[in-house]
């Protein structure tokens, strides 16, 4: 399979993968806020539930008063009470 210029560029200089835009990083802080590095788009977000795309499964983010605490182009943010996390693939 062909690598991607984010991947060569990230063997090129020894980086880890996440660094070169290929992986995605999950930092889960407590109950409350969970980070996404990496996602590519929301899929679905109500109160109780955040579906987030990635490059190769889906984020389910479950719980209650969830909120879009930080959204940008590389990563996003959501705050809340998080009951639960899964990985879809």
């Amino acid at each position: 399979m062909k690598k991607t210029i984010n991947e060569r560029v990230a063997e090129m200089l020894s980086l880890p993968a996440d660094m070169g835009g290929v992986s995605t990083v999950v930092k889960i802080v407590g109950t409350e806020e969970i980070t996404v590095d990496g996602y590519r788009g929301i899929i679905e977000y109500t109160e109780n539930t955040v579906r987030l795309n990635t490059a190769k499964f889906i984020i389910k983010i479950n719980g209650s008063n969830l909120v879009l605490k930080e959204a940008a182009a590389e990563f996003i943010t959501i705050s809340g009470i998080i009951n639960g996390v899964e990985y879809v693939l």
